[in-house]
């Protein structure tokens, strides 16, 4: 007859003693990490399971979950929301319509007036010698019956003047009057008035930031692949 101080646990029928923790019977209800029934459990790293399930690094789809999570694919960078190109784009294209009135007032403030084509073809005429209708149509965007009807505009004007070609005599080239070009310096220089008035605005870092970054896009501009989309 066992003492007071002595307890023993009665099992009750149906109950099946759990087996300690790291014993041989508590090994034999679970697979031993690194076996082959563990191994079965989760695809082996590198294999056609497991790179099913992630991308692989350097592909389009990893490339593109990369530069929504605002990571550079060719750095590994990861960007601030609002350095991402997508959102410096639509920042910068606001700036664009800013700089594109300022750009055009000037044309407007002079005599004569100038629309924004007008003053393009005005420049385009004093930028080069010996510029034909056709090669200006090409150069304004514009189709060849417009082109014509804007140098008569400013023919009239006393802007430009149509002169026998001096290689070709069944063309005739455009050239700019002497008035024209005192439209043109008047126009350069009211625009460089309107940029220095904005630029006093800022800061001497600021212009600098600003001027940096002006020749690093346009050096992007012209280089390979410039026009591709974030993808390629």
């Amino acid at each position: 007859m066992a003492d007071d101080g002595d307890v023993q646990h009665a099992v009750e029928p149906g109950d099946h003693p759990r087996p300690e923790p790291g014993s041989r019977a508590d090994a034999g209800g679970r697979p031993e990490p690194g076996s082959r029934h563990d191994a079965g459990s989760q695809p082996e790293s590198g294999s056609r399971h497991d790179a099913g399930r992630r991308p692989e690094s350097g592909s389009r789809h990893d490339a593109g979950r990369r530069l929504e999570s605002g990571i550079r694919p060719e750095s590994g960078i990861r960007l601030e929301p609002g350095s991402r190109p997508e959102a410096v784009a639509g920042r910068i294209a606001d700036a664009v319509e800013t700089l594109v009135e300022l750009w055009t007032s000037s044309g407007e403030m002079v005599t004569p007036r100038l629309s924004a084509h007008q003053l393009k073809a005005l420049k385009a005429v004093g930028g080069r010698s010996e510029l034909n209708l056709t090669e200006l149509a090409d150069m304004v965007g514009i189709a060849l019956p417009a082109a014509s009807r804007l140098c008569d505009r400013l023919e009239a004007a006393g802007l430009v003047q149509r002169v026998p070609h001096p290689h070709n005599r069944r063309a005739l080239q455009l050239l700019l009057t002497p008035q024209g070009g005192r439209l043109l310096t008047e126009i350069g220089e009211r625009r460089t008035l309107s940029l220095s008035a904005v630029l006093a605005a800022m800061s001497p870092v600021q212009r600098t930031a600003l001027d940096e970054g002006l020749r690093a896009f346009r050096d992007a501009r012209h280089s390979p692949g410039a026009g591709s989309g974030p993808h390629e």
